[in-house]
């Protein structure tokens, strides 16, 4: 991540992370330090400006890795960077996810030999149990995390940590002036404007983001008026105006930082305010900048009736950026609302929660245009198709789809938020992502919340759901959780689909499986013929199925001791798939 150059003070803070960490500290092994604190304290910035201070030539470390830890998805593709990186045997950004971690694992044991120095920072760090199996031992190096707790996540019982404090009054006043600039020291000689804005820092309690969005309210005479005085009165009515958030209360300072982003969100354009509602429901880390110029924006170039729902392109081929958008995206920009890193932009979660919605039916607009945008990109399962020819795309907006998942989950419980059926289906497409992955935790949340939402309880969506959510359970060994669903799956096709379709040879499979767990093995042969007979009938284009069907097929007859047959049906499967997908497929490794 760039550098931040308005990053100000908090040396105290710095010292005492490398009086921890630094090199001459103990006798080796693993060091960890904790920053923790409210949200919007400036956690992150602290330890991006740590990193550089520290990394060679002009610091101690010989390398620096960031692990964004929302979740498990951004955990495990944070350290798949850092396998591409660091060019280890076998990295790729695409697949071979637990393969990247545990060659980065490897190499951070061999610094022990090699005297390299190397600093990982776990960023947002709040669960324990998403961080299981991730943080490395037997090493010899330094852990940077934050969080908005202090928890011991490494297990280090040597750990050291410190609260993040709130910026004093002085530490404020000259933070406010740093992002003010020399031209506005004559505005100061005023004592009534003084006040102003020192009473205004002190409502926002010291928060360096509070400050930040301070200077530009006070820079810009379109939204904080004519002088810092006009601008307090602003900031003083508004809190006492603003209604409350559709989710939940708001606290004292929460109520004077949401008034203060409202004062700059109604000043907006039309178009910037849309554009602002949408960035709300998206991932707050990094948001691919074309991803937001999708035609479910009103105001962008293309309109969604368009846009062909079955061809996935990436945006970029897609849509060029109107005036209007970078009109609009220029406003949010200048307004701090927003920050640019790259071919990214990102937005800040205290702005996100911030983002006041006027009506009910302007929260429900955003969030079905975010979940249609996030679902145009969002590779579509084909039925019975797997995704790992997409994942490169799929690795670009599954964060998205985790963050709507879960934004909806605490909608939902008020009732005030309908789910569109391009949702549904995104929680789909975005678990059956994340089984391939094998994070099944992730997989069974999707599902379930897709379940919550879909309607039609009825429609194959809901059918690819249940199966989805029989496939996690069997992977966990809940074999009678899986029967339920797929059960529930296997009824939705037969009522909706064809004898010989290939959905349901897809289910047939899967419960041959199923019953062959349990020891059912009749019933599982049964299924298993089924199955077959309709991709055989599918000709070429069920053939990558059907490869996956004989090698069910052949461990079936493994279990039973036919070996004959079990070789059999294993060569054709390897047939199949050497011809469909290529020797280097993971089905191959089977």
């Amino acid at each position: 991540a760039e550098r931040n150059a308005e990053f100000w003070g908090r040396q105290g803070e710095l010292n005492l992370i490398m009086k921890h960490l630094g090199p001459n500290q103990g006798n080796g092994g693993l060091k960890t330090y904790m920053i923790y604190g409210r949200r919007g304290v400036g956690k992150t910035e602290i330890a991006l400006e740590f990193a550089h201070n520290n990394l060679k030539p002009r610091g101690v470390y010989d390398a620096v890795f960031w692990i964004q830890c929302e979740t498990t998805v951004s955990i495990r593709h944070s350290f798949t960077e850092v396998a591409v990186s660091l060019n280890l045997p076998g990295a790729d950004r695409d697949r071979h996810h637990e393969e990247n971690l545990e060659e980065v694992h490897k190499w951070l044991k061999r610094t022990l030999r090699s005297g390299k120095r190397w600093l990982l920072i776990f960023d947002n760090a709040e669960n324990e149990t998403t961080l299981q199996g991730y943080m490395p031992v037997g090493v010899n190096g330094s852990i940077l995390m934050t969080s908005r707790k202090y928890f011991n996540f490494a297990k280090d019982m040597c750990r050291g940590g410190e609260t993040v404090k709130q910026f004093d009054e002085e530490q404020s006043w000259g933070l406010l002036l740093k992002m003010l600039g020399e031209g506005w020291k004559k505005k100061f000689e005023s004592p009534v404007e003084v006040e102003a804005a020192k009473s205004m820092l002190r409502q926002l309690e010291g928060l360096a983001l509070g400050i930040q969005q301070t200077a530009v309210l006070v820079k810009d005479p379109e939204i904080g008026g004519a002088s810092i005085e006009e601008a307090y009165r602003k900031f003083r009515d508004r809190i006492d105006t603003l209604p409350e958030r559709h989710l939940s209360k708001r606290s004292t300072s929460e109520k004077a930082l949401d008034a203060l982003w409202d004062i700059t969100f109604n000043t907006l354009t039309p178009e910037a305010r849309v554009l602002i509602g949408v960035l709300a429901w998206l991932s707050p880390g990094k948001t691919t900048y074309q991803s937001a110029l999708d035609g479910q924006l009103d105001f962008c170039k293309q309109d969604a009736k368009d846009i062909n729902k079955h061809n996935r392109a990436s945006l970029f081929s897609l849509i060029t950026p109107s005036p209007a958008f970078d009109q609009a995206m220029d406003e949010l920009l200048k307004r701090r609302l927003i920050s640019r890193d790259g071919r990214y932009i990102k937005i800040h979660r205290v702005v996100q929660e911030a983002t006041n919605y006027h009506s009910i039916e302007e929260l429900q607009k955003a969030f079905a245009t975010a979940s249609k945008l996030v679902f145009q990109q969002f590779p579509n399962r084909e039925p019975n198709e797997p995704l790992y020819r997409k994942w490169n795309i799929c690795r670009e907006y599954i964060p998205h789809a985790i963050h709507l998942r879960m934004a909806y989950s605490k909608y939902s419980r008020t009732g005030k938020l309908k789910a569109m059926n391009e949702f549904v289906e995104l929680m789909s497409n975005s678990g059956w992502y994340l089984y391939e992955l094998g994070d099944y935790t992730a997989t069974s949340l999707a599902a379930t919340i897709g379940l919550q939402a879909c309607v039609d309880k009825e429609s194959l969506v809901c059918a690819e759901l249940q199966l989805i959510d029989g496939c996690h359970h069997y992977e966990l060994n809940q074999l009678a959780e899986c029967r339920k669903s797929w059960e529930e799956s296997l009824r939705v096709r037969l009522k909706c689909l064809d004898k010989d379709h290939p959905r349901l040879a897809a289910i047939y499979n899967n419960l041959g499986n199923l019953e062959v767990a349990m020891g059912n093995l009749d019933e599982a042969d049964e299924y298993y013929t089924l199955a077959m007979n309709i991709w055989l009938a599918g000709g070429d284009n069920t053939a990558e199925q059907l490869a996956v069907t004989y090698l069910c097929i052949g461990r079936f007859h493994m279990l039973q001791r036919n070996f004959e047959e079990a070789l059999r049906y294993t060569s054709l499967s390897e047939a199949l798939f050497l011809r469909t997908i290529g020797a280097e497929m993971s089905f191959m490794a089977q």
